[in-house]
């Protein structure tokens, strides 16, 4: 999909930079040393690296002094020196591995979280030590497949919140922890899902202020595109003059360059596809396939747009429940040339959506792709979906972000 991300502004590329220096330097401590033995204290040495210390003057220069060198000097058991007024010289003084080294000599930190919690959450960190450990070792080691960030998430989601220090309110673990996750992630995609107005503001925009930190990232990482989460992060307040809210509306005739009319059961299009020639055997194995969506999601009632790029095969609106859409391109046969083909107008028809923040995407084939088009499939964030047999009378399997809300759905007597 085309990202909703705007260009980066002159002001806003330092900030950029400083936020890819913390991820650099997160990951250089993570591969420095194991996670299997962290201890409460050191898991929050670590995320105190995300923190920046800000003033009515704007951010400290100095905050490495409090928040950099003690925290690298506990992850490391070593002792800290006398803090110099150099930073460098200070890094130097520590006997760091060398990655650690180069990596904490520049410019980082990008929270600023607040006082009350600073505290109370190192106390947290001590008493979930261990689903900590398990968290940020699996944040390392995150893969392309988008699933295995809805999966962290949900595990996130079931820690208890940090407590204020007079137990006075509650602080949901993700605020805490999606910082360090998004820099620990190897691909970026893991957004920050934190306090700050901006972020709180999109998510409002996307109706996922009351939703749980599984729709919230999968919502967020919708909007990164090919871009990141730190792109994102910098530039939340742009992002939300692009975003189109998630929210349903009522349907249009026409609307931004799209024609929505009923899904049919028979397309009359001709296919451009690499392995089937424009043979009414391949129009009749795809239309079957056409009805055969409309009879198993009826309950959606399935509707198809044209728009500059063509007319996809159908959209099933709200599938999951939380006001996402499933764009769904239909192709007869498995093989390599057909998937490659629904990949690029998936992409082309999604780009042209107004709700494409808010759109899934999934490939329906009759029989089950190869393994490696699965995981290609997986790693672009589409779902694969497959029939059975050529009577196409149900879904068989999927696989993808999607799989799990199309498996309720159809499991539910469809």
């Amino acid at each position: 999909m085309s990202s909703l991300i705007p260009p980066l502004t002159t002001k806003k590329k330092d900030w950029y930079r400083t936020e890819q220096n913390t991820s650099a330097l997160i990951r250089s401590v993570v591969a420095s040393r194991s996670t299997n033995n962290l201890s409460g204290d050191q898991i929050w040495s670590l995320i105190t690296l995300t923190w920046i210390t800000v003033s009515r003057k704007g951010v400290s220069r100095n905050h490495w002094k409090k928040l950099k060198a003690p925290a690298l000097a506990a992850l490391f058991n070593k002792q800290l020196p006398k803090v110099r007024d150099d930073l460098s010289a200070t890094i130097d003084s520590m006997n760091l591995p060398q990655a650690v080294v180069q990596a904490a000599k520049k410019d980082t930190g990008m929270v600023n979280f607040r006082g009350t919690w600073r505290n109370s959450s190192r106390k947290w960190c001590g008493v979930n030590r261990d689903d900590l450990r398990t968290i940020i070792g699996t944040a390392a080691k995150l893969p392309t497949n988008d699933q295995a960030r809805f999966d962290l998430a949900t595990r996130i989601d079931k820690l208890p919140p940090v407590k204020s220090p007079h137990k006075k309110a509650d602080l949901p673990a993700g605020v805490l922890l999606t910082p360090l996750i998004a820099c620990l992630d190897p691909r970026s995609r893991f957004p920050i899902v934190n306090g700050r107005e901006a972020v709180n503001s999109l998510l409002r925009k996307l109706q996922l202020a009351h939703t749980d930190l599984r729709h919230r990232v999968a919502g967020l990482i919708g909007i990164i595109g090919q871009k990141d989460a730190f792109m994102l992060d910098v530039m939340g307040s742009e992002v939300i003059k692009h975003v189109s809210s998630l929210k349903p509306g009522k349907a249009k005739t026409q609307q931004g360059g799209l024609h929505e009319s009923p899904l049919r059961n028979y397309d009359e299009e001709e296919r451009k596809a690499a392995l089937a020639s424009r043979t009414q055997t391949y129009r009749n194995r795809h239309n079957k396939m056409t009805a055969a969506l409309n009879r198993i999601f009826r309950r959606f009632n399935p509707t198809t747009e044209t728009s500059p790029a063509g007319r996809c095969d159908a959209i099933l609106k709200n599938y999951d429940g939380t006001s996402r859409d499933l764009l769904i391109e239909a192709k007869p046969d498995p093989d390599k040339g057909s998937l490659r083909i629904a990949i690029g107008q998936l992409f082309d028809y999604n780009r042209y959506r107004t709700r494409q923040a808010a759109t899934d995407l999934a490939v329906l084939t009759i029989t089950r792709p190869a393994p490696d088009y699965l995981e290609l499939l997986k790693d672009l964030g589409i779902t694969a979906l497959w029939f059975a047999n050529e009577s196409c009378k149900q879904i068989s399997g999927g696989e993808g972000k999607a799989w799990s809300a199309i498996a309720e759905c159809i499991g539910g007597g469809t």
